[in-house]
C-alpha cells in the first residue's frame, strides 16, 4: 500500500464505519417499504447512506416519486430502528478500536462526523464501549447543510483547532468521501454496504477492506502501533 503523510488529526464518520449498523438501518427499511406497498430499490437506498435526514428525505422522494408515503415510512422505520440500537449494542467494525488506542498513544488529536443526530450518537457510543474517545462530536443536528456537503468536516476541523492539510477523514459512504474531500483533507474509505462509484474513485483517495488495513497505513509511519 502507498506511503502516505501520518495524520496530524483524525474525523471518523460513525455508521458503516466504526459501528455495524447500516446494515441493520437497511434491512428495517426494507421490511418497512415491503409491509406499505412499496418494493425496496437497493440503489435509490444507495444515495441516502451518509446524509442527514432531510437529504435522505429527498433521495427517497425523487427515487420512488411523489406517491411515497415518506412521513408515514419514516416514522414506521425510525421507531423500529430506534428500538434497536438505543436498546443493545451494535457490533464494532474490525480494526475499530485498534485504531483508536493507537491514535490515542500516538497522541494524534481526533473528532466524530456523523450525520446521526446528537443524543442517538451519543448511546450508540456509549453502548459500543467508544464513547470515550470522542470528546469532539459533530452529528447531523448540528449543522444545517449535512454530507455530502462539507460542513461537518469544516466544523469538525474547527473544534480541533486544524487547518483540513494533514488531516484524514475515515469514512464508508461516498457521500462521507465527498464532503470529507470537499474540505481538503485526506480521505481514506472503508466500503461498507456500496462500493465507491466510478466518479468517487477518480478522486485519488485510499480505498481499503477493512479498518485493519488503517491500522496497516498508521503502522507504516516510524511510530508503529
Amino acid at each position: 500500500m502507498e506511503l502516505i503523510a501520518p495524520p496530524r488529526a483524525v474525523v471518523f464518520d460513525m455508521d458503516g464505519l466504526l459501528l455495524d449498523s447500516e446494515r441493520i438501518c437497511m434491512e428495517i427499511f426494507a421490511d418497512v417499504c415491503t409491509q406499505h406497498g412499496f418494493a425496496f430499490d437497493r440503489g435509490v437506498y444507495a444515495r441516502c447512506i451518509g446524509t442527514n435526514r432531510e437529504g435522505t428525505r429527498r433521495v427517497l422522494l425523487e427515487g420512488y416519486g411523489a406517491e411515497f408515503p415518506y412521513e408515514v415510512i419514516e416514522h414506521d422505520w425510525m421507531r423500529r430502528y430506534e428500538a434497536r440500537v438505543l436498546a443493545e449494542p451494535v457490533p464494532v467494525k474490525a480494526g475499530a478500536l485498534a485504531v483508536l488506542e493507537c491514535l490515542d498513544e500516538r497522541k494524534i488529536d481526533i473528532a466524530l462526523a456523523t450525520s446521526t443526530y446528537a443524543p442517538i450518537a451519543a448511546r450508540k457510543l456509549e453502548l459500543a464501549g467508544l464513547d470515550g474517545y470522542f470528546e469532539i462530536r459533530v452529528t447531523g443536528d448540528q449543522v444545517s447543510r449535512g454530507k455530502p456537503d462539507p460542513e461537518p468536516y469544516l466544523e469538525a476541523l474547527r473544534r480541533l483547532g486544524h487547518a483540513a492539510d494533514g488531516c484524514w477523514a475515515l469514512e464508508d459512504s461516498d457521500n462521507g468521501v465527498k464532503a470529507a474531500h470537499g474540505a481538503g483533507m485526506m480521505v481514506v474509505q472503508v466500503p461498507d454496504l456500496i462500493e465507491p462509484s466510478a466518479e468517487v474513485r477518480a478522486l485519488g483517495h485510499p480505498v481499503v477492506d477493512s479498518l485493519l488495513d488503517v491500522l496497516a497505513l498508521l503502522g507504516e509511519h516510524k511510530s508503529k502501533c
